[in-house]
């Protein structure tokens, strides 16, 4: 079981925040920047590893280690407020969870024209992951299931578009209250100076995270490059 705290109502720094948010019809937001991956591109082939897995468990550990990312809405039962009480709830019978990790659940080709979801655990050296996550990609795509993971409110949502270098893309979200991340990129490609630029994606809930925190995302990916390039990750 994925380990959480909860947000306590009375000390969060953001309740009138997520109140404000929490009433808008969509709350949530996309920030699209490049990324450098020349290094790490080069890195991948040398190596013979799979650049998607590769980036992917650079995009997971840097998500991770923004607390806001890893924390997630969760709209309360009338019995749950009524057992807690008011001041134990957020406005709008909601409540915060932050999660002391999060696993992915990215998309696959299923082989058919369409894709499956691959549910994999990030927290571990980068050796055993690659294996373990190359087996797992194998699997899914044999198996081609749409089925999530019973405690898929913990995950992050990561998908890739290899065939286009976008320059924005918005993710489709459930409602007002879906607080899972989202992280897309795309194809790279040389820019002037002859350095692989990729688009990548942050799709995030207002009410929780705030541009402040994505910049620290996008300068955690390019620390989390270098690392796992000197073999440091």
């Amino acid at each position: 079981m994925i380990g959480y705290r909860m947000i306590e109502p009375e000390t969060y720094p953001r309740k009138a925040h997520l109140a404000y948010f929490m009433g808008m019809e969509r709350p949530q937001f996309n920030i699209t920047a490049d990324v450098d991956v020349t290094e790490l591109r080069r890195f991948c082939q040398e190596k013979g590893y799979s650049f998607f897995l590769s980036f992917l468990h650079i995009v997971a550990l840097s998500a991770d280690a923004v607390p806001q990312l890893r924390q997630r809405i969760r709209r309360l039962t009338p019995e749950e407020i009524l057992l807690r009480g008011e001041a134990e709830v957020l406005p709008g019978g909601i409540e915060i969870r932050e999660y002391a990790e999060c696993p992915t659940s990215h998309t696959e080709t299923a082989g058919n024209g369409t894709y499956c979801y691959c549910a994999l655990h990030h927290h571990m050296p980068w050796e055993q992951y690659i294996r373990m996550a190359e087996e797992l990609q194998r699997k899914a795509r044999e198996k081609g299931s749409l089925e999530e993971d019973p405690e898929i409110e913990a995950f992050y949502f990561p998908t890739c578009i290899p065939w286009i270098h976008y320059r924005d893309v918005v993710h489709p979200m459930t409602d007002r209250f879906d607080s899972n991340p989202r992280f897309s990129w795309g194809k790279y490609e040389e820019d002037f100076r002859g350095r692989l630029m990729m688009p990548l994606t942050a799709a995030v809930h207002h009410g929780l995270v705030d541009g402040l925190h994505i910049a620290e995302f996008y300068r955690l990916v390019e620390e989390n490059t270098a690392k796992l390039i000197s073999g440091g990750l």
